[in-house]
């Protein structure tokens, strides 16, 4: 409720329900010009890598998991609650296709470490090593 009335009937924001249909999801990020997570709290966030995954640039807060996975080449980060820098660096992503762009390549070739048959294999190699030596 309190995030509809900040919006305001503003034309330029769309609020979206829930999302659960894997088709419908990949259109929202297709559809997406910037993913912006401001978090103050994550864990590792499997849309961090759909977004990457859909050739987003990406603006996200340096918590928990997310710089492990994210550098800066794979779009800014902003302090979890600095909302003059969000602001900044999504008109920066938004007012800038070229450096857009370049996140946007740089995401979908680092998603491409994140398929899940190489999850799976470096995964087994992992068991079967331990397992080895116990």
């Amino acid at each position: 409720n309190k995030l509809v009335k900040m919006i305001n009937n503003d034309k330029n924001i769309l609020l979206l329900n829930p999302i659960y249909d894997r088709k419908k999801i990949a259109e929202m990020y297709q559809a997406s010009s910037v993913y912006v997570m401001p978090s103050y709290r994550e864990g590792l966030p499997l849309t961090l890598f759909e977004a990457m995954a859909s050739g987003l640039p990406i603006i996200a807060s340096p918590v928990n998991g997310i710089p492990y996975e994210m550098t800066k080449d794979n779009g800014i980060f902003v302090d979890y609650g600095d909302v003059n820098s969000l602001k900044e660096a999504i008109l920066k992503i938004l007012g800038n296709p070229k450096l857009a762009r370049k996140y946007a390549l740089n995401n979908k070739k680092t998603a491409l470490k994140y398929k899940w048959d190489l999850i799976y294999s470096k995964t087994l190699k992992l068991y079967k090593e331990i397992l080895k030596n116990p």
